[in-house]
């Protein structure tokens, strides 16, 4: 079965709504399930707020298990994890490129919450997957659903650390070619000028490409590829 079959298989198996993400995920991971973890299953048990842990004691021997447990098995497998706090709760992000895995931890997820009728349970919910619809290879690929930026830039560079007077004369050197290169906030520029990585310029084509790379030779941290590609 192919990835894309398997990916349609577990979602529907699950119910699970799949969400078209442009990228890798930390330029790795194809995979990203998200799992809402409550605070507690009952509204009282909510602690007194404090200052601390975003105004909650966070304490339940379930919740630690559980993330302690997915941490783990993300450091055997040389997955990810990231944990964003809510009002209510949490969302634990799992990366990953492998299917088999995924549903490894879609299914302990729902071990746990067919306990949740235990008082002194923490609530989980499976809220979804993401995916990039390429491959790990397409590193510098970012797919779009309908239309490339500004709706003809092909290519995105994005620069080393520049000084100013150095972008100002990029940025000068790109007037002469408006049709073929955009550059955002050209006049609002840092004092000290940009940082590695940041968005220096759209490109048209592959042409353009070619005499932009000769420009700024070293100057170039990455080139980003857009591509169309329509998904469910």
């Amino acid at each position: 079965m192919e990835p894309s079959q398997k990916l349609e298989a577990l979602s529907s198996q699950y119910n699970l709504p799949l969400q078209h993400n442009d990228r890798l995920f930390y330029n790795k991971h194809l995979y990203r399930l998200s799992v809402h973890m409550f605070r507690y299953a009952y509204p009282e048990l909510m602690r007194v707020p404090t200052i601390d842990n975003w105004g909650w004691k966070v304490d339940t021997e379930y919740r630690t298990s559980f993330v302690t447990t997915l941490r783990k098995y993300c450091k055997k497998n040389t997955d990810r994890i990231r944990i964003e706090n809510t009002v209510n709760g949490a969302i634990l992000n799992y990366y990953t490129d492998d299917l088999d895995r995924l549903k490894k931890i879609i299914d302990y997820v729902l071990r746990l919450k067919s306990k949740e009728d235990d008082v002194d349970s923490i609530m989980l919910d499976l809220l979804g997957i993401r995916y990039f619809p390429g491959t790990i290879q397409e590193r510098n690929i970012h797919y779009r659903k309908k239309s490339l930026p500004y709706g003809k830039f092909k290519f995105q560079i994005q620069g080393e650390r520049l000084e100013r007077e150095e972008f100002e004369n990029w940025a000068a050197w790109a007037d002469q070619y408006p049709d073929d290169i955009k550059i955002n906030n050209k006049h609002n520029t840092r004092a000290w000028g940009t940082w590695c990585g940041d968005n220096i310029g759209y490109i048209s084509t592959e042409k353009m490409l070619q005499l932009v790379k000769f420009k700024l030779g070293s100057n170039i941290n990455k080139i980003i590829e857009y591509q169309i590609k329509e998904t469910k």
